[in-house]
Order: structure tokens, then sequence, then C-alpha cells
């Protein structure tokens, strides 16, 4: 994967360069963002990767892009978690939900409240990890998002599991199972 990783990153700073100069904030704000993802959760370059990524959270804002500028926040919040400060990846996500439900943001919404529940679990927060992930699992089946549904079902199961409560637990993973064929 790492040598895959460095080559689509690669790829994209190829594209970066290029647009250099453009007026257009938007192009080089995907750019910046999809370099942010793939240094982050690819090759691990998580200072590259928030630079990037904050980069692109500033293009998409100069673009008129608010529904993508809290996606990049959202995703500066998921590089706390990659770190290990999952407190902080926390309080960023949480943050990004509430801003993305003030503003009817129903996808960064979703994201965003996935990534509080998320932090939470790892934390031991199981209430507030099972109140974000029932948000954010709401979102997604309300808006037919099957692999992000899937992925917060399986979360909400292991946050069950953690808690002893296995009887709650496997129904969800049944369902995951269920409404994802790629499962």
């Amino acid at each position: 994967h790492v040598g895959r990783d460095r080559r689509i990153a690669d790829q994209l700073r190829a594209i970066d360069e290029l647009l250099v100069g453009s007026a257009n904030a938007l192009p080089k704000a995907e750019v910046e963002f999809r370099l942010a993802n793939s240094r982050g959760w690819g090759s691990g370059e998580l200072d590259d990767a928030e630079r990037a990524c904050t980069s692109a959270h500033a293009l998409f804002e100069q673009a008129m892009d608010p529904a993508s500028a809290l996606l990049a926040e959202n995703e500066l919040a998921w590089m706390h978690g990659l770190r290990g400060d999952y407190a902080g990846m926390e309080a960023a996500a949480t943050r990004v939900a509430q801003a993305a439900d003030d503003a009817s943001e129903r996808f960064a919404s979703l994201q965003a409240w996935h990534a509080v529940g998320f932090a939470a679990f790892v934390r031991g927060r199981f209430g507030r990890a099972e109140a974000a992930l029932e948000r954010s699992n709401t979102i997604a089946r309300q808006e037919g998002k099957v692999y992000r549904l899937t992925v917060g079902l399986t979360i909400s199961a292991c946050n069950l599991a953690a808690q002893g409560r296995l009887e709650e637990a496997l129904p969800r993973i049944e369902a995951a199972k269920i409404g994802d064929p790629g499962w």
C-alpha cells in the first residue's frame, strides 16, 4: 500500500503544481483535500496532511463551498485521532457536527457525528459514542449511504460489546451485513 499511496500523492502533487496561479480555488481545494487524505491515511505523513487539509479548508472557503470546508475541518479532526489525540478529535469533530447541523449540511453532519462517535468510543465514553453514532447512522439510513451506515453500525456494535451488551451488539452486525452486500 505504501508504494501505491506515494505514487498517488506524487500524482496529486503534479496536478497541484499545474493549478498554481489558477484563479479558480475549487479545483486546487479538491486536490489539496485528496492530497491530505492520501498523506494522512495512506503514507502517514501527518504534518504534510495537516498542512494540505488546512490549505484545502481555506480554499474551500475562498471558493464559497461551505459543505466542503466542513468536510475539510472534519478531516482535520481525524488527524487528531491519527496522532492518538482522541480527546482533541472528539472536541474538533463536535464543533464540525454542530456547525454542519446549524448549516443543514447533512453529509458533513453525518461524517462529523461519526467521527465524534468513534473518538468517544475509543475514549470509553460509551453513552456519548452511542448518541453520536445513532445521529450519524440515522442520517446515513435516510440518505442511502450504505458504506457509512455499515461502518457506523459496526462501530456502534463494538461500542455496545465493550460495555458487555452483546445481545444488543450482534443485531447491529447482522443489520450491517444485510444492508451491505459488500460486507
